[in-house]
């Protein structure tokens, strides 16, 4: 594995940078949602036509929708993110134009109650629904999503990722990365150190993967060639250090690195395998020793797994004769426990918890009033539970999601 330093690619406030990343500020703002029982709500017209809306429960109350986004006769909704950070929760989307996407990020309260209107991240012209990805540390939320066009002014073109950052329930972008950063690549995935954001994404979707710290007074990055082509990755936190998984449709490896990317120096097999996508969600910050667990697809069945000081034998979880689809979500409920959400056939989104002794706990199935399969779902962890959200080409909700 070869460790190369890369710079930065800045994009500068100026009229030609602007021309490629365009930074707004709030739109027209969607009404609060309120959590109630089924029925119940407000509703109405928000930025462009869209309506959000108070949703219901399921398993007697225990899980409510406190927000829910309809498209209407706008442009879809893309792929969501969530994440959690200082106690509040930030929601990141994208919905397509007759130009391309727009971005947007809907701060939440900690119950998953939007705490005020949609703020412009900016625009973009993807090649298809863009992977988004956020985390925020309590100080900046940190966004990062796909495009297509140039970075630093060049007039070549090709997919991209994009970040930029917003302040704790800030109506505008900031500058915290200097206007934005771009680089050339694709599906970012961002992790939360100690003291600084990591965010990876691969080039060209082939076997080339790049790491970059956004957010450190001597920033860089790293980047490396794997084995194999890499079909799904993701970033996790590892107290002061880093893993990055990395599957390629069959099995999953991992590079663990140290503080500022300083790479262990190879890729090593984790023994679970993955017959697509799959999520992952990190002890890290909770036990001295942090395991991750990893949701996988294999065959018609989700499974999970526990990497870490000691490995148990994986479990099933999705029930025998449900319809998995792709979308796979993890977060860490408590020092003991993690959260599993996973799509299924008829545009439901099932939850399950498991513990470091891999045992399982009951199903939930999320009654979400979707009437497709859902494209995407996110999860982040809150005080007692998950903030859970889903989404569909038509709407987007979030979800409250008691652990116990």
């Amino acid at each position: 594995m070869s460790v190369g330093a890369r710079e930065l690619t800045k994009i500068a406030g100026t009229l030609a940078a602007l021309a490629i990343f365009v930074a707004g500020g709030c739109s027209s703002p969607p009404p609060e949602a309120t959590a109630g029982a089924t029925g119940s709500g407000a509703t109405g017209s928000g930025s462009a036509g869209n309506s959000s809306s108070g949703g219901g429960s399921t398993g007697g109350g225990a899980i409510t929708s406190p927000l829910r986004f309809d498209a209407g006769g706008d442009g879809a909704f893309g792929p969501v993110s969530i994440a959690v950070g200082g106690g509040e929760g930030e929601l990141f989307f994208s919905q397509a134009t007759d130009a391309g996407s727009d971005y947007f990020l809907q701060h939440l309260t900690p119950s998953g109650i939007a705490s005020q209107g949609w703020v412009s991240l900016g625009s973009g012209t993807p090649t298809s629904p863009p992977k988004v990805a956020v985390s925020s540390d309590g100080t900046e939320v940190t966004c990062c999503w796909e495009d297509y066009g140039g970075i630093n002014g060049s007039n070549t073109m090709g997919e991209v990722i994009r970040c930029n950052t917003v302040p704790p329930r800030g109506t505008s972008p900031d500058f915290s990365l200097g206007g934005g950063f771009s680089d050339t690549g694709s599906k970012p995935s961002i992790a939360q150190g100690s003291s600084y954001t990591v965010v990876a994404y691969t080039e060209a979707q082939d076997e080339f993967m790049t790491e970059t710290i956004l957010n450190l007074a001597s920033p860089g990055s790293v980047s490396f060639q794997a084995s194999f082509p890499i079909a799904d990755w993701h970033l996790a936190p590892s107290n002061d250090l880093f893993n990055l998984f990395l599957g390629d449709g069959a099995t999953i490896d991992v590079s663990g690195q140290g503080p500022e990317l300083q790479n262990d120096g190879g890729l090593s097999p984790v023994g679970v395998a993955s017959t697509g996508s799959f999520a992952l969600a990190t002890s890290s910050g909770m036990t001295a020793a942090p395991s991750t667990v990893l949701l996988t697809h294999q065959g018609s069945q989700v499974v999970a797994a526990i990497f870490g000081p000691s490995v148990p034998p994986s479990a099933a979880i999705s029930a025998a004769g449900e319809t998995p689809v792709d979308p796979l979500a993890a977060a860490m409920c408590n020092e003991n426990t993690f959260g599993l959400a996973y799509g299924l056939s008829g545009g439901k989104v099932a939850f399950r918890t498991i513990d470091l002794t891999a045992s399982v706990g009951a199903e939930r199935v999320i009654a979400t009033g979707f009437d497709s399969d859902v494209i995407g779902i996110g999860m982040a962890a809150v005080d007692g539970g998950v903030l859970i959200a889903a989404g569909t080409p038509t709407a987007i909700s979030v979800f409250a999601v008691p652990c116990s």
